[in-house]
């Protein structure tokens, strides 16, 4: 009985509605085109499947000639993967249930290579990976000062360009994964990358999180030719300055 549908959307601030149509241009437009009845889909890191779900809404709204989709996911959170079962058994009707698995989207060993006709996702950002020389998290104030004095300091610099080769690193391994499962020529489609936590402008992430930057997508080693990479700026929370891949 409960309105996900009208309740706030995670701890983003807007409800399942109001993302639905902030991201219903870019779903409409990368998934459609590229699938057909009876296709394979699958989202890394589904969380309770509320993406998932929204997904095939869209793609349900916008044509009546798609159906019987196999839909399947991951998530690392047990309780989660369960939800997405519980969710997409109860509200998706239209589709061929795959399975919503408890995994790490960085290791998805278990699944063939070449086995989805679409792979997308959002990458959630490394953990940690602003760390001080005890292995201690850096506090939000030492990360916003590295942000500001790494023009002109050193070490500050040195700081910065740690925590982004492990934020690359993390990316590399995760979307990786999601090149390995797709058949050739499937669309990988990655949502919500935040840039790095301060960029050339030294502007911060409002919402304190960390990411890539779109040159990364084109020198990764991801196997895929970085002349067929499109990138489109986020509608839902522009003020973040997130992109899709």
């Amino acid at each position: 009985s409960f309105d996900f549908r009208n309740a706030e959307y995670l701890d983003w601030g807007k409800t399942y509605n109001e993302v639905k149509e902030g991201m219903r241009k870019w779903k409409v437009s990368r998934f459609v085109p590229h699938l057909k009845t009876g296709d394979s889909i699958f989202e890394s890191s589904c969380g309770v499947g509320l993406n998932l779900l929204m997904t095939l809404e869209l793609i349900r709204e916008e044509t009546k000639n798609l159906h019987d989709l196999h839909v399947y996911g991951s998530d690392f959170g047990e309780l989660a993967a369960g939800t997405a079962n519980l969710l997409l058994d109860a509200l998706v009707h239209d589709g061929k249930r795959g399975i919503v698995c408890t995994a790490d989207s960085t290791n998805l060993f278990f699944i063939s290579e070449n086995s989805f006709d679409l792979v997308f996702g959002h990458i959630i950002p490394a953990p940690d990976p602003w760390t001080d020389e005890s292995s201690k998290q850096v506090t939000v104030q030492h990360r916003d000062n590295i942000c500001k004095t790494r023009a002109t300091d050193w070490k500050s610099q040195v700081l910065f360009d740690l925590s982004q080769e492990r934020q690359y690193s993390w990316y590399e391994k995760w979307a990786k994964e999601m090149v390995r499962i797709a058949k050739p020529g499937a669309p990988i489609l990655i949502e919500q990358v935040p840039d790095p936590y301060c960029g050339a402008d030294l502007e911060l992430d409002p919402l304190g999180v960390s990411g890539v930057g779109f040159s990364f997508w084109q020198e990764a080693d991801l196997d895929v030719d970085p002349e067929s990479i499109e990138f489109e700026y986020d509608e839902v929370w522009p003020s973040s300055r997130r992109y899709h891949v």
